[in-house]
């Protein structure tokens, strides 16, 4: 058992030998296919997967707060509900122990909340939710803003081992192709580079309602090639770079995922200071929210480590 603060008690290193992803889902139906997805990405990692099912509050007088080890039995958890037995038992039937599934966690509350502070108290390197309803762009980014971790939201996948990475092109350090080019070299993946040229501004019309945004001029579009692709040979990624002019960056990079049949789309995440509160309506969660692929949501404020 753990604490009622969502802390795993007694059961946390403090420096984990091993890194942890964890996996994490609210669903009544048992995500089988994207758990796959989820412990390939840790066998890449050579991390330790942690489960995390997440049940909404039924009035219950405290949260629910279940850890169990899988090289024991269900009932040393002593689950307080039937549910839980089921996860347990879908775990021991689709899997094998060797697949690499480390523990089971069962927390009630609210979603976000409760994988946040699952992923602090076992220090986890990621976070993998489903690419679904619940797992909204709102949603992955407040997990992304309070957990301070990439957030991997997980789709079918294309196979076509194609990863298409998202830059703004401010940051120098240019985090996000960093980041996309780990990945495409730790799944041996064609790296896409999509900038998208920003918009001069947006002007209110006189008596209606909206703003005009103006399109980029056309003179910005050849010096944002060439450091494009400077940025992506610096990084020794062998990178196909697009630089696009639409009035909305989404477009670009939903477009360009699609046409490529690309697996996977790696964006930022800005965290909101606290005097403007936190967006609803984030790059990265339209992002999340459009697009068929999977999506891989890096927090800007937190240095990309190597992953693996």
């Amino acid at each position: 058992m753990t604490d009622d603060s969502g802390g795993w008690a007694g059961a946390v290193d403090a420096r984990p030998a091993r890194k942890r992803l964890l996996f994490a889902f609210c669903e009544a139906n048992f995500p089988t296919a994207a758990l796959r997805k989820a412990l390939e990405f840790g066998r890449a990692l050579e991390a330790d997967v942690h489960i995390l099912r997440v049940f909404p509050d039924i009035g219950l007088p405290r949260p629910v707060s279940i850890d169990v080890s899988l090289d024991c039995k269900a009932s040393d958890a002593r689950p307080v509900w039937g549910a839980v037995e089921k996860t347990w038992e879908w775990l021991s039937s689709a899997f094998e122990p060797n697949d690499g599934i480390a523990h089971l966690h069962v927390r009630s509350g609210e979603f976000h909340m409760r994988v946040s502070a699952c992923a602090r108290a076992l220090q986890a390197a990621i976070i993998v939710v489903l690419g679904t309803q619940s797992s909204s762009g709102s949603v992955v980014t407040r997990i992304c803003s309070t957990s301070r971790l990439p957030v991997l939201v997980v789709r079918p996948m294309m196979k076509n081992r194609v990863i298409v990475g998202a830059t703004d092109l401010r940051d120098r350090r240019y985090p996000i192709l960093t980041r996309a080019a780990e990945l495409g070299a730790l799944f041996h993946a064609k790296l896409v580079a999509v900038h998208n040229l920003e918009p001069i501004s947006a002007v209110p019309c006189p008596g209606v309602p909206w703003r005009v945004t103006l399109l980029p001029k056309k003179p910005q579009l050849l010096p944002r090639e060439q450091l494009l692709q400077r940025v992506t040979e610096r990084l020794h990624a062998s990178a196909a770079t697009v630089v696009a002019d639409d009035p909305d960056p989404v477009d670009a990079v939903v477009r360009e995922a699609v046409e490529r049949d690309a697996d996977l789309v790696v964006v930022g995440f800005r965290r909101p200071s606290w005097l403007r509160g936190f967006p609803q309506n984030s790059f990265a969660a339209r992002v999340v929210d459009r697009s068929e692929q999977s999506v891989f949501v890096q927090p800007f404020d937190v240095a990309a480590g190597a992953l693996a």
